[in-house]
C-alpha cells in the first residue's frame, strides 16, 4: 500500500508532464498548421457561396458544417502517430507506459476541448457573415444541434467526436506497433469499434443520414447518449492502457 501511495503521485506528474508534451505537440502542428488550412478553404467557400447569393436553388447551406470531417479525422491521424511513433521513444527514455497512457488521455481532451473552440467559434463566425445578407445557414445533415446559434450542443458534438477518434487513433497505433501492418489491418473493425458506436450514438454527420434515413435509426435521449458516448471514450483510454502495459519496446 505505501508503495502505492508513493508511486501514484509521481505517475501523475509525469504523465502531467507528458501530457502537456504531447498537448503542444497537437497545439503546434494543429493549430499552427492544420487549423489555419481549414479556416481558410472553409471561409474561402463560405465568402464566395454569399457573394453569388446562395448556392443554386437560393438555399445558404452552412459550409462550416463540413469543417466536423476534417477536425476527426486529423486528430485520429495524428493519435496513431502518437500511439505508434512515440510510446516506444518515451518508454524508452524512462517514462513507464502506465505514465505515457495518463499523458496521452490528457492529451486527447486538451485536444477535443481545442478542436472544440475552434469547431464552435466557426459557426459563430459563419452566422455572423450570412446574418449580414440577413440569411441564416440552413444544415444539411443530423446534429445535435438544430441551429449552429446554440452553443453548447455545437461544443459538445465537436469535443464527443473528436475524443472518440483521438482515443481510438491511440489504439490503433498500439496495434499496429505490436503486431505490424498485416495484422494491424486485420483488428481494425475492432479498433475503430469505439469510433463506430459514438457515431451511431449521437448519429450526426453524415453518418448520421445513413444511420438515420437509410436504416431508420432513432437517437436516443441525449441525457443518455452523451454519458454513454463519454462513458465509451473513457473505456477505450483504459483499454488503450491495458494494451500496452506489458508491451516490449522493439528495439
Amino acid at each position: 500500500m505505501s508503495a502505492f501511495v508513493n508511486t501514484a503521485p509521481r505517475t501523475w506528474r509525469r504523465g502531467l508532464r507528458c501530457g502537456r508534451q504531447l498537448g503542444l505537440l497537437m497545439a503546434r502542428v494543429g493549430g499552427l498548421w492544420f487549423l489555419p488550412i481549414v479556416v481558410v478553404v472553409f471561409f474561402a467557400l463560405g465568402i464566395i457561396q454569399a457573394g453569388v447569393g446562395g448556392f443554386e436553388d437560393g438555399s445558404w447551406r452552412s459550409v462550416w458544417e463540413d469543417s466536423l470531417q476534417p477536425m476527426r479525422y486529423f486528430p485520429l491521424a495524428m493519435s496513431v502517430i502518437v500511439g505508434a511513433g512515440l510510446m516506444p521513444n518515451y518508454v524508452s527514455l524512462g517514462l513507464t507506459r502506465r505514465e505515457f497512457s495518463v499523458g496521452a488521455a490528457l492529451m486527447v481532451f486538451a485536444s477535443s476541448v481545442g478542436f472544440a473552440v475552434a469547431g464552435t467559434l466557426g459557426h459563430q463566425i459563419e452566422r455572423a457573415v450570412f446574418g449580414w445578407f440577413d440569411e441564416v445557414p440552413t444544415l444539411n445533415a443530423p446534429h445535435l444541434f438544430s441551429d449552429s446559434g446554440d452553443v453548447l450542443a455545437v461544443f459538445g458534438e465537436y469535443s464527443i467526436l473528436t475524443g472518440v477518434h483521438m482515443a481510438a487513433g491511440l489504439l490503433i497505433g498500439a496495434t499496429y506497433y505490436r503486431f505490424g501492418g498485416l495484422i494491424g489491418t486485420a483488428l481494425l473493425p475492432f479498433t475503430v469499434a469505439p469510433i463506430l458506436a459514438v457515431e451511431l450514438l449521437l448519429s450526426a454527420s453524415y453518418f448520421g443520414n445513413v444511420a438515420i434515413d437509410g436504416f431508420g435509426w432513432e437517437r436516443q435521449p441525449l441525457p443518455l447518449v452523451i454519458p454513454a458516448c463519454l462513458g465509451i471514450i473513457a473505456v477505450t483510454l483504459w483499454g488503450h492502457y491495458l494494451f500496452i502495459r506489458r508491451q516490449a519496446i522493439k528495439p
